[in-house]
């Protein structure tokens, strides 16, 4: 029986090339058996690189879950690493609803004592910090660094953007990392050989989401309806 996983992407500063690209190697993660689609919102922000950018992406992000309706497949992912809209969608759907930040941070927590997460760009460190305390790892979070490309751009020369991360994850490294989060969605697939030049676990957001997805869906879980209290009335202002 095939399972549908659905991705939501928060911004609308991505072509539909750039998105196939994306379509394609979240189908090769999902593998057999998993039948993958992808929607983009109608109305979000061009990309997410402040905490203004990710509230417009969440709030696109709700209207466009909203009138899909309460199971719009068996699990959703939300495709930005800031998680935005994540904790609302939770409550609104009844399928898992996963966010690549969460995913990334919580496995890097598991795989090392200490963490950090690079950026895009500086502006994005009090964001990632509030994800970090909401997920309660603050103690054991080094802080981020960024490597000064724009969301947008970090795929146009990925030579310099991954000699950015590595030279980035060893500034991490040396305030006591020992596990580096890859905090965009831009660097997918970088993950494997940034790991290689520095040594420690570096996790690839995408590749954990993915990986949270097929496994609730497999195991049949979901999100507690105590933690995640339906709607207790019709979201009519979100259309």
């Amino acid at each position: 029986m095939t399972a549908k996983l659905l991705v939501v992407v928060p911004i609308v500063g991505l072509d539909r090339d750039v998105v196939q690209r994306r379509v394609d190697m979240v189908r090769g993660l999902a593998g057999p058996g998993f039948d993958v689609d992808f929607k983009v919102v109608e109305d979000g922000p061009a990309s997410i690189e402040t905490i203004t950018e990710e509230e417009l992406g969440a709030a696109a992000t709700l209207r466009l879950l909203n009138k899909l309706g309460p199971h719009p497949a068996d699990a959703v992912i939300i495709w930005c690493a800031g998680d935005p809209g994540v904790l609302a969608a939770r409550e609104l759907l009844d399928c898992p609803v996963v966010g690549p930040g969460e995913s990334a941070i919580r496995l890097a927590a598991l795989l090392s004592y200490r963490f950090g997460v690079l950026t895009p760009l500086p502006g994005e460190a009090t964001p990632t910090a509030l994800l970090v305390e909401r997920l309660g790892f603050s103690s054991r979070f080094v802080g981020t660094a960024a490597i000064g490309i724009p969301v947008l751009q970090i795929r146009r020369d990925l030579a310099t953007a991954t000699e950015r991360i590595v030279t980035a994850g060893q500034m991490l490294i040396d305030r006591g990392a020992h596990g580096i989060v890859l905090g965009c969605l831009a660097m997918f697939g970088l993950g494997r050989a940034v790991q290689d030049h520095l040594g420690v676990p570096v996790l690839d957001p995408a590749e954990c989401a993915v990986q949270f997805a097929k496994l609730l869906i497999d195991g049949g879980y979901t999100f507690s309806r105590i933690t995640y209290a339906q709607p207790p009335k019709p979201v009519l202002t979100i259309t």
